[in-house]
C-alpha cells in the first residue's frame, strides 16, 4: 500500500486544509478520489470554555472501517476527546489532527479560542455635564466594571456642529449650543451635556459643590437650589471674564424671600501637593491646580471691592439660611455685578430660583461634633500674644460663629489636670492623708461654653497620658508627686480667683507616673471620683448636670502597642468613678468594650476595626486620603459633605477633628497667617482668621451642610428605615466607594424632598 507523508506547516502558515496522501512517483501513485479521510470543517473559531465536535467523513475506498485518532497540537489551548469533541481551555490557536491506518490517512483543523465574553455591568462618565468655550477641548474619561470587559466601545455627539468627540473621548468645542455626548460600552450607555458657550463676559451659576479653579472642568449648576426649612440655600457664581482683568468689583443681591442673605467673594490660597496626600493611596479624584491655587475662604462682599488679574474669574458665594418652619414655595433672586473691565464700566445680572419645600430640620440637631479647639488665637490678635482674659474674648468669637456650622462639642483647654485642679494633701485625723482637688476651677470655661453654645452637647476633656516605645508598651500618667511633709492650700480672694498657696517645699513638680506605682491609682482615683461628684451638684435648667455632658479622654489614639495598659488605666479609674463616660480616638481591636464607652475610630481604620453597635465615632485627620472621603483642600467638595452620609449608613453619632484653627507652625509652635501658610491640604484649620474675627471656607459649608443631610435622612428614616437605606446607598456604598456625581446628589436630594413632602 502507498505510504503518505504529513507534512506540518510553519506556525505563520497555518491554513486549514485537508492534508491528503502525498504521491512517491509517477502518476500512477495518484491516490483516487475516494481514497482519504477529510474533517467537517477546517476553521474553526470556538469561545474560551465552550466545546465543539468536528466529524470525519470516510470516503476510504471499499468502505473500509477506520479507528481515527485525535491530537492537539497544544492541549493548554484545546484539547480534543477521542470521539472529536474539541474543549477550548484558553485562549490562543491550535492544531487538532485526526489520522487513520496508522497514519496513512489524515487531516487537520485549525482551532482559534476567543476570550469568553465579559459583559460591562456598570459604567460611569467622568462628568455628567460642563462647559466649554468655543474653541477649547476637554477629555472625558469613564470607569467600566468589571476593567476587563470585552464590550467595545463607541462615543458620539448628537450635534457635531455644537461639539465633537472622537474616540478617545476627547471633546472639542465648536459653536455655542449645547450637544449630548453619549459612550457606549455593550449593552450600558451614559450621556454627558455639553454646553459650549459664546464668547463674552457673562455670569454662570456653578454648583457649589464643585470647585473652580485653574485647569478645572467648568461644570454648571442647577438654577433652582432646593432645601428644606432650617437648611441654607447657597448659590455659587462665577463671573467669567473672559480673559479680562476686571477692577473694583461689586455685588448686590435682591430677593422676594424676605431673607438677608451672606454674599462673599471666595479667595484663592496655595496648597501644593504634600506625602500626606498618599496616605492609604493616591486619590484618583484629586483635584490639580495648574498653578496649586484653590478657591477656600469666604471673605464678605462687605469688606471692600474686589479686583482680579486677567485670567482669573471672579467666584460669588451667596447663602440664605432658611428658618425652620419657613413658608413653602419659590422665590426669586436677583444678583447684579458691578466691574471695571479695561476702564470701562460693566454690569451684569442672573437670577435663580431658591424652592423651599414643606419639610422642616428638628430644632436639635442629631450628630454631636467637635473639631478641636488647639492652639493660640494669636492670629485673631493681629498676630499678638494673648493673656486669658483676651484668649476668652477671642474664644466667644469662634464659638458664637462655629454655632451656625453645627458644632456642638468643645475640647476643653484647660481641663487638665496636671495644671488646672492643683490637688494638695489633706491630712485626716486618723493620721492618713488624701488628696482634695479645686474642681471650681473648671467652672469657668464649663460655663462659658453653656453660655455660649446654644447647642452645646458636650465637652471633651482631654488626655493626661503618654507613651514612648522605650516604655514598652506602659503608659505614662502625667500626675503630681508631693513631699508629704509639708501641705498646700487654695485660698479664694474678694473677686472669686483662687491662689494655691503650698506650705513650705510642697509645691507639686510634673513629672509621669505608671499605673504600678500606688501613687498613681489613689491619684487617679481620687480625682475622677470627686469630679464626677462634683459635676452632679452642677444642675443643668433641663434637669441634667454638667456629669452629662461631660467626656474624658485617656491617652491619644489607642493602639495595640499600648492597649493593655489602657485597659488597666480604664479599669482603675472605673473602680472610682464606674460611670464616667470615656471617649478616646482607637486604632486597635483589643480595647476593653466594656471600658470605652463611645470609641472614636478613623474612617480608614474601620474594615479591620470592628465598630461598637452603640456610642461609635467616626474622625478624619491627616489621613485618610486614598479614595476615601475626607475635608482636604485638593479634595472634590462632595467627599467633604458625604462624610455625615458614611456616619448616617453606620449608625455613628458623632464626628471628630483635630483641627478647627491650629494656626501654627507644626515644627515651631510659632503663629501663622493661615492665608498664606501653604497647609497640608488644610488638615490643620478649616476656618481663617481676621482681627477679631473668623472667616469660614467652602469646606465648612460642605461639612454643615453634611450635618443638615444627616437630619433630612433621619426624617426619611421616621417615613421608612428602607427608603433611607436605599437613598443612602445611592451615595455611600462602603466605607471608601461612593457615588460623588454632583448631579446625581442634586436629583438624589430633590427626591427626598419630594418623598418627605409627601
Amino acid at each position: 500500500m502507498r505510504r503518505i507523508l504529513l507534512a506540518f506547516a510553519a506556525a505563520g502558515a497555518l491554513l486549514c486544509a485537508c492534508v491528503k496522501e502525498k504521491p512517491s512517483g509517477g502518476d500512477t501513485d495518484t491516490p483516487k478520489e475516494e481514497d482519504y479521510i477529510r474533517l467537517d470543517r477546517h476553521e474553526l473559531s470556538i469561545v474560551e470554555g465552550e466545546t465543539e465536535t468536528l466529524r470525519v467523513e470516510n470516503h476510504v475506498k471499499g468502505g473500509e472501517s477506520l479507528i481515527f485518532n485525535w491530537k492537539s497540537s497544544d492541549t493548554k489551548v484545546a484539547g480534543v476527546s477521542g470521539n472529536g469533541v474539541v474543549d477550548a481551555r484558553t485562549v490562543g490557536v491550535a492544531e487538532i489532527y485526526v489520522s487513520a491506518r496508522n497514519g496513512d490517512f489524515a487531516d487537520t483543523c485549525k482551532v482559534t479560542v476567543t476570550p469568553k465574553p465579559v459583559p460591562a455591568t456598570s459604567l460611569s462618565l467622568s462628568s455628567s455635564g460642563f462647559a466649554l468655550k468655543v474653541g477649547k477641548e476637554s477629555n472625558l474619561t469613564f470607569k467600566v466594571e468589571p476593567a476587563n470587559t470585552t464590550d467595545l466601545v463607541s462615543w458620539t455627539s448628537s450635534d457635531e456642529s455644537v461639539a465633537t468627540v472622537d474616540s478617545k473621548g476627547l471633546i472639542k468645542a465648536v459653536s455655542p449650543g449645547e450637544a449630548v455626548i453619549d459612550v457606549v460600552v455593550g449593552d450600558l450607555k451614559e450621556s454627558c451635556t455639553v454646553t459650549v458657550l459664546e464668547p463674552g463676559i457673562k455670569i454662570l451659576i456653578v454648583d457649589p459643590l464643585v470647585k473652580v479653579y485653574s485647569g478645572s472642568r467648568l461644570q454648571l449648576g442647577e438654577e433652582t437650589i432646593r432645601v428644606a426649612g432650617g437648611e441654607a440655600a447657597t448659590a455659587q457664581l462665577l463671573i467669567d471674564a473672559d480673559g479680562s482683568a476686571l477692577t473694583n468689583i461689586d455685588i448686590a443681591v435682591s430677593s422676594s424671600i424676605g431673607i438677608t442673605p451672606k454674599v462673599y467673594w471666595e479667595k484663592e490660597i496655595l496648597c501644593t501637593e504634600h506625602w500626606y496626600s498618599f496616605a492609604y493611596g493616591k486619590p484618583s479624584d484629586e483635584l490639580v491646580a495648574d498653578d496649586n491655587l484653590y478657591p477656600d475662604p469666604l471673605i464678605p462682599v462687605s469688606e471692600g471691592t474686589w479686583n482680579v488679574d486677567a485670567g482669573r474669574n471672579p467666584i460669588a458665594w451667596i447663602e440664605y439660611t432658611i428658618p425652620r418652619g419657613f413658608r413653602p414655595g419659590e422665590y426669586t433672586v436677583s444678583a447684579t455685578v458691578t466691574a471695571s473691565k479695561n476702564g470701562e464700566n460693566v454690569s451684569l445680572s442672573k437670577d435663580f430660583t431658591i424652592k423651599v419645600y414643606n419639610v422642616t430640620l428638628p430644632e436639635e440637631q442629631s450628630l454631636m461634633i467637635c473639631n478641636w479647639d488647639l492652639g493660640t488665637y494669636n492670629a485673631m490678635n493681629g498676630g499678638n500674644p494673648c493673656d486669658r482674659a483676651r484668649e476668652y474674648e477671642l474664644r466667644k468669637i469662634l464659638v458664637e460663629f462655629m454655632n451656625d456650622y453645627g458644632q456642638n462639642v468643645w475640647h476643653l483647654s484647660y481641663m487638665i489636670p496636671l495644671n488646672m485642679s492643683w490637688p494638695y494633701l489633706k491630712m485626716n485625723p486618723d493620721g492618713t492623708k488624701d488628696y482634695v482637688f479645686n474642681y471650681s476651677v473648671l467652672d469657668e470655661e464649663i460655663q462659658f461654653f453653656l453660655d455660649n453654645c446654644p447647642d452645646f452637647r458636650a465637652f471633651h476633656a482631654p488626655d493626661f497620658m503618654a507613651a514612648n516605645p522605650a516604655d514598652g508598651g506602659n503608659l505614662k500618667c502625667a500626675v503630681y508627686s508631693f513631699d508629704e511633709e509639708n501641705f498646700g492650700d487654695w485660698i479664694q480672694h474678694p473677686d472669686g480667683s483662687w491662689e494655691y498657696k503650698p506650705n513650705g517645699q510642697g509645691w507639686p513638680t510634673g513629672g509621669g507616673r505608671y499605673l504600678s506605682d500606688p501613687a498613681t491609682v489613689k491619684y487617679l482615683q481620687s480625682y475622677f471620683k470627686g469630679l464626677v461628684a462634683y459635676f452632679k451638684t452642677k444642675k443643668l435648667p433641663d434637669g441634667r448636670t454638667w456629669f452629662d455632658l461631660y467626656r474624658q479622654q485617656l491617652a491619644e489614639e489607642l493602639n495595640d502597642g499600648w492597649v493593655e495598659s489602657w485597659n488597666q488605666y480604664a479599669r482603675t479609674i472605673k473602680q472610682a468613678a464606674p460611670d464616667i463616660k470615656l471617649l478616646d480616638p482607637v486604632s486597635s481591636n483589643k480595647y476593653d468594650r466594656d471600658m470605652l464607652d463611645e470609641p472614636v475610630t478613623c474612617l480608614g481604620m474601620f474594615e479591620r476595626i470592628q465598630p461598637k453597635e452603640t456610642g461609635q465615632w467616626m474622625y478624619t485627620g491627616v489621613i485618610p486620603e486614598g479614595e476615601y472621603a475626607n475635608r482636604m483642600i485638593r479634595m472634590p467638595l462632595i467627599k467633604t459633605r458625604i462624610l455625615h452620609w458614611i456616619n448616617y449608613k453606620y449608625g455613628h453619632i458623632g464626628y471628630l477633628h483635630w483641627g478647627l484653627k491650629y494656626w501654627q507652625d507644626g515644627q515651631t509652635g510659632e503663629s501663622i497667617d493661615p492665608f498664606t501658610q501653604d497647609a497640608i491640604q488644610g488638615d490643620a484649620w478649616i476656618v481663617y482668621a481676621g482681627y477679631e474675627k473668623v472667616y469660614p471656607s467652602v469646606r465648612l459649608c460642605a461639612m454643615r451642610d453634611g450635618i443638615k443631610d444627616f437630619d433630612l435622612l433621619k426624617l426619611v428614616e421616621e417615613k421608612s428605615a428602607s427608603k433611607a437605606e436605599a437613598f443612602v446607598q445611592e451615595v455611600v456604598q462602603d466605607y471608601a466607594k461612593y457615588n460623588t456625581d454632583v448631579e446625581h446628589f442634586r436629583n438624589l436630594r430633590r427626591r427626598m424632598l419630594e418623598y418627605l413632602e409627601k
